[in-house]
């Protein structure tokens, strides 16, 4: 199993871990980012995504297409 780092109690994802979590392309998490869509922080010149603001971002984003069928 991968090791994720932790800072103050948070997990952070690489792009790479965010990617196949969401089933997306790099080009795609970096048109999000340019966005501003996904929250994410620099160290050292690498990307990391904080795994709790991802999952708050993707519940408020959450759309329910059930409730559309007839």
């Amino acid at each position: 199993a991968r090791i994720r780092p932790t800072i103050a109690d948070e997990h952070y994802l690489t792009g790479d871990d965010v990617c196949a979590m969401l089933h997306i392309s790099r080009r795609t998490l970096q048109t999000l980012r340019d966005e501003k869509a996904v929250p994410y922080t620099s160290i050292g010149g690498k990307l990391l995504y904080p795994e709790s603001k991802l999952y708050e971002v993707l519940s408020k984003n959450y759309r329910d297409f059930r409730r559309f069928r007839k």
